[in-house]
């Protein structure tokens, strides 16, 4: 049995970046980062990965179908730059 490190935080997870090894993408990550997205945004029905999901529609025009389908990592990808 192996064990899989972890990342629980966005600082563990741009630690994680700059060493160079990949990162571990979870749901909590992402659902903080998608509270903190529909904060600034001003959202009022969405939030957590629903927020992540609704947030990348908007900006990028992309079908509901096509975001939802997307893997968490492929999620943080897409927000790597963003300023949340």
């Amino acid at each position: 049995m192996t064990k899989s490190k972890k990342v629980h935080t966005e600082a563990e997870l741009a630690e994680a970046e700059h060493k160079g090894t990949p990162p571990v993408i979870n749901v909590q990550l992402l659902a903080e980062i998608g509270d903190k997205l529909a904060k600034r945004e001003k959202y009022e029905q969405v939030s957590g990965l629903e927020a992540v999901h609704y947030y990348l529609m908007q900006k990028h025009h992309w079908a509901p179908k096509r975001v939802r389908s997307m893997k968490l990592d492929e999620l943080w990808f897409c927000l790597k730059e963003e300023k949340v």
